[in-house]
């Protein structure tokens, strides 16, 4: 039988996975609202502000499935702390990117990082949650992470 405080961590788990995917599915996406004035402030091309765009979901894609293997043969809970940090300092390096050059590369750090925690977070509910609990978990995950968009966007 489960005790309160491991139900209670389950719950916290997939919160914080919810925000997790959350801030990663935005960060796919939010970097087009600034597009112009990213292009204007690094004196970008049109196809070079693209890229910073394009390389992040490209490279996301392109890893997403070798980072889930990877996760199944190290172990999901490190590779997810592994993943934070690429992808938090790939976002510090994107911030203080002086060069439309600079920022695409951070950019795709930044896709390295999220297809690292992309697998590994799924892979964490499932096996947090047992088989009858999973489908909800994976709703509930669905639902926090469409709230922590909204509240990132309404900030």
């Amino acid at each position: 039988m489960p005790t309160d405080s491991t139900t209670r961590r389950k719950w916290w788990i997939l919160g914080a996975m919810g925000v997790i995917l959350g801030v990663i599915l935005l960060d796919e996406t939010i970097v087009g609202v600034a597009l112009p004035t990213i292009q204007s402030d690094l004196a970008m091309t049109t196809l070079g502000s693209h890229w910073v765009v394009n390389i992040y979901m490209l490279v996301l894609a392109g890893l997403v499935a070798a980072a889930g293997k990877l996760g199944d043969m190290i172990g999901h809970k490190a590779l997810m702390i592994a993943g934070l940090l690429v992808f938090g300092l790939a976002s510090l390096a994107s911030g203080f990117a002086g060069t439309g050059t600079w920022l695409i590369v951070a950019r795709g750090v930044q896709g390295v990082g999220a297809a690292i925690i992309f697998p590994a977070s799924l892979a964490m509910l499932m096996t947090t949650f047992p088989e009858e609990q999973r489908e909800t978990a994976k709703s509930e995950a669905m639902e926090a992470t469409a709230w922590s968009i909204t509240l990132i966007l309404k900030m």
